[in-house]
């Protein structure tokens, strides 16, 4: 990482780049996690009369409940969701890019047209989030239930696969178009920020 971190982004390979994406899971899952159990909570509750809290509130029944600690609940799957997330999201984002690039002769990263970045970013959001879903699926049963990791896989296999799928379509429909809107503006803002181009 410290070698990486001397080199220009241009310099750094693929596999490089996706390890980074990779190493940011951990950063970002340990982040996010009592907001995302928090969310989960309100999105189980919602519609049912009397019982929908505002997100403090649900945040102060964690605490209340089970300590701070509370609040880190489902990090695990969570982490197992990230992890590999990011590398893909990351790697394949690269990895299209240089495809597209390599269709022609001497072109830099600068000349990649919106619709290119579009479809890299799309696919680079969409391919990820249907792979790691599952243990999206997971994480959501173990931040609104008593389930533990172990026994949220249990009740999977018990189930069958297909039940770690359920909802995958709306998050690749939503997956899709916003990493394509994510990454174009990423790159517009580096071609605009570099002295270079």
């Amino acid at each position: 990482i410290k070698a990486a971190a001397k080199r220009d982004i241009e310099d750094l390979k693929v596999w490089e780049l996706a390890c980074i994406g990779g190493l940011s899971g951990i950063c970002s899952s340990t982040a996010i996690c009592p907001t995302e159990q928090i969310k989960c909570r309100l999105q189980v509750q919602q519609g049912l009369a009397g019982v929908v809290k505002s997100p403090v509130e649900v945040a102060m029944t964690i605490i209340k409940e089970k300590g701070p600690s509370g609040l880190f609940k489902g990090v695990n799957a969570l982490l197992a969701r990230d992890v590999p997330f990011y590398f893909m999201f990351y790697g394949c984002y690269e990895t299209l890019s240089c495809m597209l690039l390599a269709r022609s002769e001497d072109r830099t990263r600068s000349d990649l047209n919106a619709f290119e970045t579009m479809f890299a970013g799309g696919v680079a959001g969409a391919v990820p989030s249907f792979i790691t879903y599952p243990f999206d699926t997971i994480k959501t049963r173990m931040q609104t239930s008593n389930l533990t990791f172990s026994n949220a896989v249990k009740a999977i296999r018990v189930e069958g696969i297909r039940s770690c799928y359920n909802g995958v379509t709306a998050c690749v429909m939503r997956a899709f178009p916003a990493n394509a809107v994510l990454f174009t503006i990423y790159e517009l803002c580096l071609s605009t920020l570099d002295p270079t181009s």
